[in-house]
């Protein structure tokens, strides 16, 4: 091997030492980026009530990621069943906002997949009506005191986990608080003649509504349970209450057949209306898609 060879077999490998020690020094060199947990924060929320609360408490955050998990054209979450894209948003979220009071009861056998993600169940302890299956009834948006422990919770939840941007959440919670409270009071000076009015359901969110509009609510037949049709004694006991009691409207869920409501307004005359129980998605670009929902529900009831 010649002289020349090995001076330059030896000179490429030193030029390639030197090669790397000037991009180590290098002032200009991509530096692995600090931690950006808070900045990337994701939020994935159970139902459109809740995913639309953590819009307006968050808004102006600078970098969130508010995700709903479950799409289910109305239908309760009771009974759902979780899909492959859905799982994926589950288990791909830094912090998991749940309804609770048993509204997804399905959802702790679901995260075993992700046990690591937190689960706040936000609508805990919102609820103080009983479920026509037993239990509390978890459809607490639907009235003004839910509205505001949903606000209170979400609001505290989110300060909590993500604490560099607590006056944010803070802040907004309270404007939030505050407009849901001017809609409510609004609500009582509009609907004074509904007071005392009787009226059946076949979905149990509308006792809530009822009250708030204080309509007396004879009786929440609970169509919406999947587990069990109801039975012909069952809708001759409704058919006689509305009766007796000269039930005038029966509230229909917006995702609910209306062949059992059709029969039993033919039966009794009592009048049907379809409303919204919100498990519909809420319109990401109304900041108070909420108010708006419940302002057309109540026009329905109010229409000639």
């Amino acid at each position: 091997m010649s002289p020349f060879s090995l001076f330059s077999r030896d000179t490429g490998v030193l030029l390639a030492i030197l090669s790397v020690l000037s991009l180590l020094g290098c002032k200009d060199h991509p530096r692995a980026p600090k931690n950006t947990a808070v900045q990337a924060w994701s939020v994935v929320a159970t139902t459109p009530v809740i995913e639309h609360l953590v819009r307006r408490i968050a808004v102006n955050h600078p970098d969130i990621r508010i995700v709903q998990a479950f799409h289910t054209q109305g239908q309760c979450l009771h009974d759902h069943s979780v899909t492959t894209d859905e799982m994926r948003n589950l288990c791909s979220a830094a912090v998991i906002f749940a309804n609770g009071d048993s509204f997804e009861p399905f959802l702790d056998k679901t995260l075993r997949q992700c046990p690591q993600i937190p689960v706040i169940r936000v609508g805990q302890g919102c609820g103080d009506l009983p479920a026509h299956e037993g239990g509390i009834d978890p459809h607490a948006w639907m009235g003004a005191r839910g509205a505001q422990c949903l606000v209170a919770n979400i609001t505290n939840a989110l300060a909590t986990q993500d604490s560099i941007h607590s006056k944010l959440y803070q802040d907004n919670g309270a404007l939030v608080s505050k407009q849901l409270a001017t809609f409510w009071s609004s609500i009582k000076d509009k609907t004074k003649a509904l007071q005392g009015v009787p009226v059946v359901s076949f979905h149990g969110s509308f006792q809530y509504l009822a009250r708030e509009l204080s309509m007396n609510m004879v009786a929440s037949f609970g169509e919406e349970q999947e587990d069990a049709s109801p039975s012909a004694q069952q809708i001759a006991d409704l058919i006689q209450k509305i009766k007796a009691q000269q039930v005038k409207f029966l509230f229909l869920g917006e995702n609910e057949t209306p062949d059992l409501a059709g029969a039993v307004s033919r039966e009794t005359g009592v009048r049907v209306m379809r409303l919204r129980n919100m498990m519909e998605d809420l319109d990401s670009n109304d900041t108070q898609a909420y108010e708006h929902v419940i302002s057309a529900d109540i026009q329905t009831i109010l229409a000639p």
